[in-house]
C-alpha cells in the first residue's frame, strides 16, 4: 500500500470508530478482521454505500499492515487530522475566550514527547472536557500510537503548536487565563488549593521538569501530595489528577466548552 503523507493508519477499535463518528468523509479505506465485522458493521455499511473500499483480512495480515500486534482488529486509513497552528487556534477561540465567563482549563506540555503519554493525556482531557493541549513546535504530530492510546479522544481534543510559546501564552494571559506550574516538590498541595477558573496548567517532561524560562512565567505552583517514596508521578497520571481536580472544583459552573474548528 503506497504511503501518502496526507493519510494516516488509525488502528485500535475505538480510535478507528471515532474517526467514523466524527469525520467519515475523511476515511479512505478500512481493514477489519473477521471477528470485528459485526461490531464495525455501521462503518462497513457506510463504506459500501459511499464506495470506500473495505477488506476483511486475517489477524496476521492486519498486523503486517499496521506494523503492530496491538491493532484491536480494525484500522481505517484516513486523511490526517492536523495539529492546529497558533493562528488557527486563536482566530475562532480567543475572541470568544475574552467574553467567556465559565471555567476553562488548557494543558501546556513543556517538553513532553512520549506518544503513549500524550495519547493518555488526550484521553483524560476528553473525559474532563479539556478542548486543547498546547505545546511548542516540537510537540509530536498525531501518530498511530497516539490515536490508539487516546481511544477516540484525538477526534475531539486538538493539539496546538505554538511558534513562540512564551509570547503566545502571554496573549492568553491577556484573555484572563492564569499560568500555573506543576512540581513534585514545591507549591501548594493540589487538593487544598483553589484553582483559578481560567487556567493553563504547565506540565514538564519527566526528569527535566519545566524549563527555567517557562518556570519564570507562572504565577504559582501546585504539587500532588503523596508519600514521597517515589520521585514523581508519570506525567499522564499527574495530568489526570490535575484535570480531575479542576473539574471537581469548577464543574458546577461549567458551560459548554469552546470547540476548535
Amino acid at each position: 500500500m503506497a504511503r501518502d503523507p496526507s493519510e494516516i493508519k488509525v488502528h485500535g477499535f475505538h480510535a478507528a470508530m471515532a474517526v467514523f463518528r466524527h469525520r467519515p468523509s475523511d476515511i479512505v479505506r478500512t481493514f477489519v478482521v473477521e471477528d470485528r465485522v459485526k461490531a464495525a458493521s455501521p462503518l462497513l455499511k457506510w463504506s459500501a454505500a459511499h464506495k470506500r473500499p473495505y477488506h476483511v483480512v486475517s489477524d496476521a495480515e492486519l498486523a503486517n499492515i499496521t506494523a503492530t500486534s496491538h491493532h484491536e482488529g480494525l484500522v481505517v486509513v484516513a486523511k490526517r487530522h492536523p495539529t492546529l497552528s497558533w493562528d488557527e487556534f486563536k482566530e475562532p477561540l480567543i475572541p470568544a475566550a475574552r467574553s467567556l465567563r465559565g471555567p476553562e482549563v488548557l494543558i501546556y506540555l513543556d517538553g513532553v514527547g512520549n506518544p503513549h503519554n500524550l495519547g493518555s493525556i488526550m484521553r483524560t482531557a476528553a473525559h474532563f472536557g479539556v478542548r486543547c493541549i498546547l505545546g511548542p513546535e516540537s510537540l509530536p504530530h498525531l501518530s498511530p500510537a497516539i490515536y490508539r492510546v487516546a481511544e477516540g479522544a484525538a477526534e475531539v481534543v486538538r493539539l496546538v503548536k505554538l511558534d513562540e510559546p512564551l509570547k503566545r501564552l502571554g496573549e492568553l494571559l491577556e484573555c484572563g487565563f492564569k499560568l500555573m506550574g506543576t512540581s513534585s516538590h514545591k507549591g501548594e498541595a493540589l487538593f487544598t488549593s483553589k484553582l483559578p477558573s481560567r487556567l493553563i496548567l504547565i506540565l514538564g517532561a519527566e526528569g527535566q521538569g519545566m524549563s527555567p524560562a517557562m518556570s519564570s512565567k507562572v504565577s504559582g505552583f501546585v504539587k500532588i501530595p503523596g508519600t514521597g517514596m517515589v520521585e514523581s508521578l508519570n506525567v499522564s497520571v499527574a495530568a489526570a489528577l490535575l484535570m480531575g481536580e479542576f473539574h471537581r472544583q469548577h464543574a458546577a459552573t461549567a458551560k459548554k466548552p469552546l470547540r476548535s474548528k
